[in-house]
């Protein structure tokens, strides 16, 4: 398997096969498009690095290689550049999002607005129907979409840590018909879009797999506006359907609905599946028919939709579901100077503490939006994509030399600080003690590589057991003044274990 890089200073005249383009030989890519085209050298199970940067697409970019569903082939964005991209004067790329717009400017749009004609999409897959592509910590424009392509040809295409707008994600044609495992994967990903994240109306008179699995997932997102499948028309009306999109633990601020389908045309027998979600917005879950959309449970709604008293239609809302609460909200907008998000909600410094709204029991078990998996209470997630510990100011002095104002967190969780520091050698330290802990794997504080100041690598210290102690990190030395995030951690695992933490200082 062989890596590749991409970035603003490469050439397509390169090789691709190193970060410098003041090497000798081994120099960067300067186009997407270079690596994702026949005759290129990218195979499946490849990886290649994209550096920080803008790249400016004029139009459509055509995905003709690695047709391997198997093995994925990786583009992986390098916002910290911690893969050393080089410019041809050999000075290290500032760290910065690396942004893909399909524009040909900053000010400057595309002309045309059919997709076959090459014009405001992403990418294009409906030309080989190429398939294993897995898209990593990459910012994407393109005023269409993102991804053109067919409900019955590329299969294993994966959206993971990525910033995304448009007016879809994926656009599925209108001529050929669904067909199962098409395995689709939008995770811990931002979209802000006008459309859907699914946008679809294949009305072929060509008969799709009776009622495939297409095995669509859409999981920790924070999602603005649109709809995840916006009238999913999967399957000709003739009774040979599709279905299986599953919408799990997103953070929902929808513009008018969530799902919408049409009536005989997504399965009754493989239909929508949502669970754990937490939607801010106006009316919920629109099935043509009753059984297209199922609630899995765990969902919360707040907003609009129970002021007109329809929030779904031809949905049957599961027990554990809850209309128009005062849920334990968790916006970006509430971030405050210290403490991180999600830890601290609207509330103030404690999460609400109702069970009803810790939905500790769902049975979700993958990573937050923020790729950190937190079980705070029981054996599930908490609503939406972003975890909420249970944390409370502990008044009691547990900590050895601690004030009134000490952090009590229950079973596992984490709480994220940011503090300012110097350029200057330093250490930081953290007091703990932890009672009923649960398990060895005790408490930890991690310092959180920040390459802007100098500071390449995270750095961990665990504490030796569950006694009151205090730990102390190595020694960093940052080249610049700026903010470090230093990160909490209990792992235990009891559900009712109490961890302190105070007494959190540096030099």
């Amino acid at each position: 398997m062989t890596t590749y890089y991409i970035s603003p200073s490469g050439s397509n005249s390169n090789n691709g096969l190193g970060p410098d383009a003041s090497h000798a030989t081994n120099k960067p890519w300067l186009t997407l498009g270079m690596s994702m085209q026949s005759g290129t050298p990218v195979l499946p199970g490849d990886t290649v690095y994209i550096a920080p940067g803008y790249y400016w697409n004029t139009s459509i970019t055509p995905v003709t290689s690695c047709a391997n569903a198997a093995t994925q082939s990786l583009w992986i964005g390098d916002p910290l550049n911690k893969q050393g991209f080089k410019t041809a004067t050999g000075t290290f790329l500032p760290a910065g999002v690396p942004r893909l717009l399909t524009r040909t400017s900053a000010s400057g749009g595309i002309s045309g607005s059919n997709p076959n004609s090459g014009n405001y999409y992403m990418f294009s897959f409906y030309v080989n129907d190429p398939s294993g592509y897995k898209f990593q910590n990459l910012a994407m424009e393109a005023y269409g979409g993102i991804a053109y392509l067919d409900l019955d040809g590329s299969t294993d295409i994966t959206f993971e840590d990525c910033f995304l707008a448009g007016t879809a994600l994926f656009n599925t044609r209108n001529d050929r018909p669904a067909t199962a495992g098409r395995n689709w994967t939008v995770r811990r990903s931002t979209w802000l879009g006008g459309g859907g994240i699914i946008s679809t109306n294949p009305n072929s008179a060509s008969a799709a797999t009776p009622d495939a699995d297409l095995n669509i997932l859409i999981e920790n997102n924070y999602i603005m506006y649109g709809f995840i499948g916006y009238s999913m028309f999967f399957g000709a009306a003739t009774g040979n359907l599709a279905g299986g999109v599953y919408v799990y633990n997103n953070t929902i601020h929808p513009s008018y609905g969530i799902l919408q389908t049409s009536a005989s045309k997504v399965s009754t027998v493989t239909p929508v599946h949502v669970k754990g979600n937490l939607i801010l917005g106006t009316v919920a879950f629109i099935a043509g028919t009753a059984g297209q959309i199922v609630d899995d449970g765990y969902n919360v709604w707040v907003g609009g939709g129970m002021n007109t008293g329809v929030p779904f239609t031809n949905v049957t809302l599961a027990s554990s579901s809850i209309l128009g609460p005062v849920a334990n909200i968790v916006s970006s907008q509430f971030i405050k100077w210290g403490l991180d998000m999600p830890r601290n909600d609207i509330d103030g410094w404690a999460d609400y503490a109702d069970p009803s709204f810790r939905f500790s029991n769902s049975g979700m078990v993958t990573s937050d939006f923020r790729g950190r998996t937190i079980r705070p209470w029981s054996s599930g997630s908490s609503i939406g994509c972003w975890q909420a510990a249970e944390i409370v100011k502990d008044t009691t002095s547990a900590i050895t030399g601690g004030g009134t104002n000490s952090l009590k967190m229950t079973g596992a969780g984490e709480v994220s600080f940011y503090i300012p520091i110097d350029a200057t050698a330093t250490t930081i330290s953290i007091r703990t003690k932890s009672t009923s802990y649960g398990g060895t794997d005790y408490p930890q504080m991690i310092i959180v590589a920040n390459p802007t100041i100098g500071v390449t690598t995270d750095t961990t210290v665990t504490a030796s057991d569950a006694t009151d102690q205090q730990i102390t990190s190595a020694t960093i030395t940052p080249t610049a003044q700026g903010v470090m995030e230093v990160r909490l951690v209990s792992r235990s695992t009891s559900t009712t274990s109490l961890t302190y933490f105070d007494l959190l200082t540096s030099p």
